[in-house]
């Protein structure tokens, strides 16, 4: 392998020549500069359709984030629901479910909240002081309170004051 150029002796020599090395070409020779032709611009039929297909690029990109959004977003509401322990998951598959269009019966509770709670808001960790259950019947478009109960709450020292 060669390490060095060797301009004009031994093998890279002319066949014609003396075997002496051949000095580079002089400062003002002429030199030919090569240039590919300018590049016609675009049309405007051609920036209109650029412009659509990088608009349909971004609302598929759009559509799509909404769309893994959506898809998440069922996944987790799926799995808030969905039974966890495992007595909730045998009461699961003793429920009987109502068919659409049949009549059912709910049991309506609400919070509790005392006048001595001031704005703060009701207590949802107590039974109320009053509960209901409701029988609704879809063909009438009304509820029926079926048992209307009304738990006696005890009152304390400090409220007989």
């Amino acid at each position: 392998m060669r390490t060095t150029l060797k301009r004009g002796i031994g093998r890279g020599a002319g066949l014609n020549g003396n075997g002496h090395s051949v000095l580079p070409p002089g400062a003002f020779t002429p030199m030919a500069r090569y240039a590919q032709p300018p590049r016609r611009g675009r049309g405007f039929g051609r920036r209109v359709a650029g412009f659509f297909l990088w608009l349909g690029v971004l609302v598929l990109m759009v559509a799509g984030g909404a769309a893994g959004g959506l898809y998440l977003y069922g996944h987790d509401f799926a799995s808030a629901t969905s039974p966890h322990s495992k007595a909730m998951k045998r009461a699961a598959k003793r429920l009987d479910y109502v068919a659409p269009g049949k009549p059912a019966v709910a049991l309506v509770l609400g919070t509790d909240h005392r006048y001595v709670d001031g704005k703060d808001p009701g207590r949802s960790d107590t039974m109320p002081s009053r509960s209901t259950a409701q029988g609704v019947d879809p063909s009438s478009t009304r509820s029926t309170p079926l048992i209307h109960s009304v738990v006696p709450v005890a009152r304390s020292r400090r409220s007989r004051r």
